[in-house]
C-alpha cells in the first residue's frame, strides 16, 4: 500500500446567513477538499476550513502548502504510517488546518482500506453524540428565536452563544437565550478573545449568577497571559481554550499555567493524531474536552464524529457538530440528520463521507 496521490480543491459553499462573532463575520464556507489516493485507487477524504483570522490560512495558502510542499513528502509512502510521517510534515512551521487535513485523510484512507467504520479503528463505538448548536451574536429575541427553532426541529438542548461586544449587551442577550429556553438548557459562551480582562469578569461572572452558563470559552485577550490567569482564578466556572491552543504544545502550557482548565479540540485543527495526544494531557491534568467546530461542513462533522465515537473521554460533553445546519447546501451526498438532539457516525468504512461529484463541480473554485 503505497500513497500515489494528494490534491487539494478549494470551494466555497454559500451559508444560510451569516455567522456573526467578535472576530469577524462569515459570510460562506471556504474550504479546501484534500484527497490522498492509494496504488489501489481507495481515496480518503478530510477537508480544510480556512479561518485567516485565527490561523492565519488562506483557501490559496492551504493549496499551496499541500500541493508544493507535503504532497511530495506523502507520495511514495505507506498511509498507515501516519505517526512516523508526521516529523517530516512538521518540518514546514505553522499551516495547522492544512497539516490536520492532510492527517484526517489519511486516517480515513487506511480505515477504508481496512473497510472498517474510522471510529472503530479508533478503539471505539457507535455511540449517540450530544449536539451543541453554536448561536451567532445579534439581536436577543433574534438569537432566542433561533435556538428555541433548533430545539423544536431538532431537539437540540445545548447551546454556545458568540459573546464578545459590550459586557452588558452581551449579558441581556444570554437572558434573553436562558428565558426562551428555560433552566433545563446547558448554556455557555464564546468570546473569541475579545474582552479585556476586566470586561471578561464584568460579562461572565453575571451571566453565571443569573443565567447559569456552564462553562466560558476564550473570555480573554490572547497576548494578555496575566489577563488571562486573573479571569480563569475568579471565573466561578471553567474557563475552555480554543484558538489560543492551536497545537499540544500550546495546550500543555495553557493547562500548566492555569490560563483555561478545559480544551475545545477542533480535528480540522490538530488531526486524529494529534487531537489524541491532546485528549490524553487533558485527562492527565484533570481537565475536560469537547469537540469544537472550524466552521465544519459534513465533510468536517463526520470527522469529528468519529472522533469523538472512537473516544469516550472526548464525547462527555456535548460537541458543535451541528454548524453545517448553517450551510444552504452541501458536498456529501448523504446529509446528516440530528435526531433528539443527538449525531452518530454513520456505520460505514473511513469516516462514512460519501461526496457529491456534480456539487463539488458547481462549488469549486479553482
Amino acid at each position: 500500500m503505497t500513497v500515489v496521490a494528494v490534491d487539494a480543491i478549494p470551494f466555497r459553499l454559500p451559508y444560510h446567513q451569516p455567522l456573526r462573532m467578535a472576530a469577524g463575520d462569515i459570510h460562506a464556507a471556504e474550504h479546501v477538499l484534500i484527497r490522498v489516493r492509494d496504488d489501489s485507487g481507495v481515496c480518503g477524504v478530510a477537508e480544510a476550513p480556512a479561518r485567516p483570522m485565527f490561523y492565519g490560512e488562506s483557501l490559496a495558502s492551504i493549496v499551496h502548502a499541500v500541493r508544493e510542499w507535503f504532497a511530495p513528502v506523502l507520495v511514495g509512502t505507506d498511509p498507515f504510517a501516519v505517526r512516523a510521517l508526521a516529523p517530516s510534515i512538521d518540518r514546514i512551521p505553522a499551516n495547522n488546518t492544512a497539516k490536520a487535513s492532510l492527517d484526517l485523510a489519511l486516517h480515513d484512507l487506511r480505515a477504508r482500506l481496512l473497510e472498517q467504520p474510522l471510529f472503530r479503528l479508533l478503539g471505539g463505538t457507535r455511540c449517540p453524540l450530544r449536539v451543541t448548536h453554536m448561536l451567532g451574536h445579534g439581536a436577543p429575541e433574534a438569537v432566542a428565536d433561533e435556538a428555541v427553532r433548533m430545539r423544536e426541529k431538532y431537539g437540540i438542548t445545548a447551546f454556545k452563544i458568540k459573546v464578545g461586544y459590550e459586557p452588558a449587551a452581551d449579558v441581556r442577550l444570554v437572558g434573553a437565550v436562558r428565558a426562551a429556553l428555560g433552566d433545563e438548557a446547558l448554556l455557555y459562551v464564546d468570546a473569541n478573545c475579545a474582552y479585556r480582562a476586566e470586561e471578561a469578569l464584568a460579562a461572565v461572572l453575571p451571566m453565571v449568577a443569573e443565567y447559569g452558563i456552564a462553562w466560558a470559552e476564550e473570555p480573554t485577550r490572547a497576548d494578555d497571559r496575566r489577563g488571562r490567569s486573573r479571569v480563569a482564578s475568579r471565573a466561578p466556572v471553567p474557563v475552555l481554550a480554543d484558538e489560543t491552543v492551536p497545537t499540544l504544545a500550546d495546550v500543555t502550557r495553557s493547562l500548566e499555567d492555569g490560563t483555561a482548565c478545559w480544551i475545545s479540540i477542533k480535528v480540522a485543527r490538530t488531526g486524529i493524531t494529534q487531537s489524541t495526544d491532546i485528549a490524553a494531557v487533558v485527562r492527565a491534568h484533570g481537565g475536560r474536552v469537547l469537540l469544537g467546530s472550524q466552521g465544519d461542513s459534513g465533510l468536517g462533522t463526520l470527522a469529528s464524529l468519529a472522533f469523538a465515537s472512537g473516544d469516550p473521554f472526548a464525547a462527555e460533553l456535548p460537541g458543535e457538530y451541528s454548524y453545517f445546519l448553517r450551510l444552504a447546501d452541501d458536498l456529501v451526498a448523504e446529509p446528516l440528520e440530528i435526531a433528539d438532539g443527538h449525531l452518530r457516525a454513520p456505520d460505514a468504512p473511513g469516516s462514512g463521507a460519501v461526496l457529491d461529484e456534480d456539487k463539488l463541480a458547481h462549488y469549486r473554485v479553482d
